[in-house]
């Protein structure tokens, strides 16, 4: 996912991936971003099950930082330069997953129509018993991704 920033140097992005493998040492991984971006700054954690769903979910709903939002003409600079920018991307074991509706569609279908059930971090966190909880929860299960 990326997210743009804009500071006392200008504009900037900040890049927040989820990868699945071994743990990377923060030294290599700063090292490398260094050779290719000229930047050593580098954060690493690890995370797992409901840290990752509070993860992705707070960058892919993530508006505009504060500073931008107050200020018009940043935020048109961002909005005009930012159109049609795809600003999440997927790759290896979740590079074939559709992130847009099939153009098929039917938005009439009811089995087709988004349904707010609310922030996935916050359903994740609710009792086991929950109805919302079982059904997102059974939904991964069956399409083989997580939690």
């Amino acid at each position: 996912m990326v997210e743009i920033s804009h500071g006392n140097h200008g504009w900037h992005p900040h890049l927040h991936l989820l990868c699945i493998g071994s743990f990377m040492p923060q030294q290599k991984l700063r090292e490398a971003w260094e050779r290719v971006t000229g930047s050593t700054v580098v954060d690493i954690r690890t995370v797992t099950g409901q840290e990752v769903a509070a993860y992705v979910t707070k960058y892919l709903t993530k508006p505009a930082k504060p500073a931008v939002l107050r200020d018009p003409s940043l935020l048109d600079e961002a909005i005009v330069s930012l159109k049609g920018t795809r600003m999440i991307q997927t790759f290896g074991c979740v590079h074939a997953r559709d992130l847009e509706p099939a153009d098929d569609d039917d938005q009439q279908d009811d089995a087709l129509t988004w349904i707010p059930l609310g922030r996935l971090d916050d359903i994740l966190t609710r009792t086991d018993d929950d109805p919302i909880k079982r059904m997102v929860l059974e939904w991964f299960k069956t399409h083989g991704s997580f939690p």
